[in-house]
């Protein structure tokens, strides 16, 4: 969970780039926004559920979920706060264009989406929660 708040981090740090400079429409920023704050809001929502055993099945479970549509939010919003924040920022300096791409490096760590999703199916139905 530390790892993806890391990287949540580093898209964050874009989108505050976007509301700062007042780039995009208001709804366009707002947008921005909320899913930026659904996805730190899911993250903080995990960590308070996670139980007294944090290695408890359940735990696990929840921590990998939100990994995973966090995950998946990850490229939506750097890539709509490189949209917003223009060519010219693109151009100009490579560190925003860093920041995104390095975003997409959560998909790297263990456990994989596709190793994880045999053992999450068979857990939701009732299961055991093994990863291997």
């Amino acid at each position: 969970m530390l790892i993806t708040a890391g990287y949540l981090g580093g898209a964050a740090a874009l989108v505050e780039q976007v509301q700062e400079r007042e780039r995009g429409s208001i709804q366009e920023r707002a947008a921005l926004a909320v899913e930026l704050e659904a996805a730190l809001a899911l993250l903080e929502g995990v960590a308070r559920a996670v139980g007294s055993e944090p290695g408890d099945e359940a735990s696990v479970a929840r921590v990998l979920v939100a990994r995973y549509a966090v995950q998946n939010a990850l490229p939506r919003i750097t890539a709509r706060s490189l949209e917003l924040l223009g060519g010219l920022d693109f151009i100009r300096s490579s560190g925003h264009a860093q920041a995104a791409a390095a975003s997409t490096a959560l998909a790297f760590h263990p456990p994989g989406r596709g190793a994880a999703a045999e053992p999450l199916l068979r857990y939701f139905d009732g299961g055991p929660l093994v990863l291997a």
